[in-house]
């Protein structure tokens, strides 16, 4: 970048982004901190002042100030779902380590979404436990996410046909 205004523009570019990831619980727990320590710049105030700074120059109309408070208003529910996330590591390793007392095994397999990767293998290593992390290489983005669907409360096909069937009963 060669001036301030694009340096500017690249950063609300990325930081619009992120809000996206954000609001659709994406974030990894490296993400999460990012979001943390730069939370006060992500208020809908500053993109607002940004587009409506330049929107003369472009000739692209201003946004109303109120027209994004509700996306300021709506982060702390993403907020409550992420500590839920961060809590879980926790408790899928207690849970897990329990169960495997209880069998009196010594080895286990625990499937994980992404999120909880980093915070899990944080409470491996510090019990001094070996592990093993398999990612997989996801190339289909628009394939369907049942986990998303899930903490979204979003129907299951199955749940919705039996919504429409309630609904000819009536």
């Amino acid at each position: 970048f060669t001036t301030a205004e694009q340096r500017n523009l690249a950063k609300v570019n990325k930081d619009i982004g992120f809000l996206a990831a954000l609001f659709e619980l994406k974030l990894s727990s490296k993400d999460l901190e990012y979001y943390r320590a730069h939370k006060g710049e992500l208020e809908s105030g500053r993109f607002v002042g940004f587009f409506n700074q330049y929107a003369n120059r472009y000739g692209i109309p201003n946004l109303p100030r109120d027209r994004f408070s509700s996306l300021d208003r709506n982060f702390s529910i993403v907020e409550d779902f992420y500590e839920a996330a961060k809590k879980r590591d926790h408790i899928l390793i207690e849970n897990a380590v329990n169960k495997m007392d209880q069998d009196a095994q010594d080895m286990a397999v625990l499937v994980t979404g992404g999120f909880h990767t980093e915070g899990i293998t944080d409470e491996l290593k510090r019990r001094g436990c070996s592990f093993v992390v398999v990612t997989p290489r996801i190339t289909d983005l628009n394939a369907e996410n049942y986990y998303i669907d899930v903490m979204t409360n979003k129907k299951t096909p199955f749940e919705e046909l039996l919504g429409a069937g309630e609904a000819e009963n009536n």
